[in-house]
């Protein structure tokens, strides 16, 4: 018996293919050769190897790995590290963000000569924090500042009142991880659209809003469930955390195989979106500087300023439009089905559990007729009083079955009187026979 290939990934390496074999180029956008002209080899020659060792991975995995290998995960703890090492780590989180708020509004205002730009976009944040939470774990966890300043705020809280903080409101279900996706196109589109990403001031601004809005859904919600659905960064860090063969808590590490954290993930709505967004603007960042973008944008900056909008405006609308594009691109025709797998599952769990409630009711109209054929037997004649029965509920029924009125009734109200079958009510006690 043959398996069937998996048409997801086989779809993706046919679109990969027309892809490459349409515009070969831009598989080096975004990367060694960007921005390069010093390459050893010509530069068709380097798009078109990358291109076909990308398509080469995706047809590996669709052919070869058709079955799940890291399901069962085996964490095993493999060291023990000091619990003081987490609030430490925050600190240091905390610290760093503030000499990046003085840098953006204390310090020069040109970009070469401030390391806020940087920092953010660059290698410290934006790239290094990556590769880093793929090796070694959740950095950014540890590190994240807002998350350090809001556990250490609620601390003092306790330190300081009596009857404690209020308990947090339930994170809303339906909200799920779209904040953290919203925050990852926002974040690259300041980088790669906004006109003001170069101004430190107009960064330590916006940094500062950001960590303010966390604060707020940290208070409401409560930390650690902000940081897991609603902090984009915590989300999309945590991502890739998921991929370390080292898991974190306070006061353990834990080792497991490489990947298999990815399997624990929750699908929760929100989380196909999230991943079209990381995959779409990453794919829009390296495009942008394609030469298919390159002749695209001036017909879209001229129609934009066709309808009187000025220069600076239509070039940020006109990338706006190519970011937007590329993360609606990329989302996959199966998304849909994604996002509506868990409504399907509820539904198939429905449908067992009716099935269940209907084996139940069945069993128990069985149960039930021969209790009652059991007390038809120990009462003499229909009426009869049961000295000191006392059934725990005044009404058994009705059972649902095929004949939807048969029931058994326990009517304490008329002298703890057992009937049996149709909802017939008690017959009145029989008078005594003046001639007994």
């Amino acid at each position: 018996m043959t398996r069937r290939r998996p048409p997801a990934l086989c779809a993706v390496a046919a679109a990969l293919l027309i892809a490459v074999v349409a515009v070969p180029e831009a598989a080096i956008a975004h990367g060694a050769g960007a921005g390069r002209a010093d390459l050893p080899i010509p530069k068709w020659l380097f798009g078109w190897a990358a291109s076909i060792v990308l398509i080469a991975s995706f047809v590996g995995l669709a052919v070869l790995w058709q079955r799940p290998r890291l399901e069962e995960r085996a964490e095993r703890r493999v060291a023990s590290v000091p619990r003081l090492l987490d609030p430490l780590c925050g600190a240091v989180g905390l610290g760093l963000f503030v000499v990046v708020l003085y840098a953006g509004f204390a310090g020069s205002q040109e970009t070469a000569n401030n390391i806020t730009f940087t920092f953010i976009f660059y290698a410290p944040f934006w790239v290094a924090l990556v590769p880093a939470s793929v090796l070694i774990g959740d950095v950014f966890k540890a590190f994240n500042p807002w998350r350090a300043f809001a556990r250490g705020i609620a601390w003092l809280a306790t330190k300081v009142s009596r009857d404690g903080l209020p308990s947090p409101l339930p994170y809303p279900p339906r909200l799920g991880r779209w904040p953290a996706a919203a925050v990852i196109v926002a974040f690259v589109w300041i980088e790669l659209v906004y006109e003001g990403s170069s101004d430190p001031s107009k960064l330590a601004v916006l940094a500062l809003a950001y960590a303010a809005v966390q604060l707020i859904g940290m208070s409401l919600y409560g930390i650690e469930s902000w940081s897991r659905y609603g902090d984009g960064f915590s989300v999309y860090f945590g991502l890739f955390a998921r991929m370390s063969p080292l898991r974190w808590e306070r006061g353990a590490v834990f080792g497991r195989p490489p990947l298999s954290g990815l399997t624990a993930l929750a699908v929760v709505p929100g989380t196909v979106a999230l991943l079209c967004a990381m995959i779409g603007t990453t794919s829009f960042d390296g495009f942008s500087q394609g030469p298919a973008w390159q002749s695209i944008q001036p017909e879209l900056i001229k129609a934009v300023n066709g309808i009187g909008i000025e220069q600076t405006s239509s070039i940020m609308i006109a990338d706006t439009l190519g970011l937007v594009s590329a993360v609606l691109i990329v989302t996959p025709v199966r998304a849909r089905r994604v996002g509506h797998a868990p409504r399907r599952a509820r539904r198939t769990e429905h449908a067992r559990a009716g099935r269940a409630l209907r084996a139940l009711a069945r069993a128990d109209r069985v149960r039930l007729r021969a209790r009652a054929l059991l007390l038809g037997a120990v009462v003499q004649h229909a009426g009869a009083r049961l000295p000191g029965f006392r059934p725990p509920r005044q009404w058994l029924g009705p059972v649902r079955h095929r004949r939807q009125s048969d029931r058994l009734q326990l009517d304490l109200g008329q002298r703890d009187l057992v009937r049996a079958g149709r909802s017939a009510r008690a017959r009145p006690p029989r008078r005594p026979d003046p001639g007994a």
